[in-house]
């Protein structure tokens, strides 16, 4: 007998009985089901007969899949913005690196690091880079030092060099060493000691 010969008989003897009502079936993944309900609307039958249909998630589900997202975004976020950070702070060093061997070479064929009337010093005017602008507060003919102030995300940082290629950190952003003690004293890094 196949199943939907099967199916046909046990409808025709529920069908007898007024309690109960007989849908038609219906496959799924090769199985034949059949959905019998009762007139009362709580009763097991029904509900047993609708959990085999839900799918989806439950809140539950959803608001722990929130949770650990969350969670990992409270703690890659911050991290995140500290390696963007660090990875902008080098153009100031390096921007100090090519002033002082500019002033060096300008020094070797002056006998100056100040402008003369027949060149001008390489640091006689502010360069502006992206996040940084280099500048010279001390310049004179023996002596020079100068500074990469941060501007824009790298705001509050401000390195020097000077004529004896002594790196100093005058300023720094939150979490960041200052470092006017040390000779060697750029601050690159969170916690960095001088």
């Amino acid at each position: 007998m196949r199943a939907d010969e099967l199916i046909g008989k046990i409808s025709q003897k529920f069908c007898a009985h007024s309690k109960f009502y007989i849908y038609e079936p219906y496959s799924a993944a090769g199985a034949v089901w059949t959905k019998v309900l009762t007139r009362r609307r709580g009763s097991l039958m029904r509900r047993i007969a609708f959990q085999k249909q839900v799918s989806g998630f439950t809140l539950i589900e959803v608001m722990i899949v929130v949770a650990i997202i969350g969670i990992l975004a409270a703690i890659a976020l911050p991290s995140y913005s500290d390696y963007v950070l660090r990875g902008r702070l080098p153009e100031g060093t390096s921007g100090l690196d090519t002033m002082r061997m500019d002033l060096e070479r300008y020094y070797q064929d002056n006998r100056t690091y100040a402008s003369t009337a027949a060149a001008t010093s390489p640091c006689a005017s502010t360069r502006s880079l992206q996040y940084f602008d280099i500048s010279c507060p001390t310049l004179t003919n023996s002596e020079y030092a100068a500074q990469a102030v941060g501007k824009g995300p790298v705001a509050g940082f401000t390195y020097t060099i000077n004529f004896r290629n002594e790196r100093y950190t005058t300023a720094a952003g939150p979490g960041y060493s200052t470092c006017s003690t040390n000779s060697n004293g750029w601050m690159m890094r969170k916690g960095q000691s001088c």
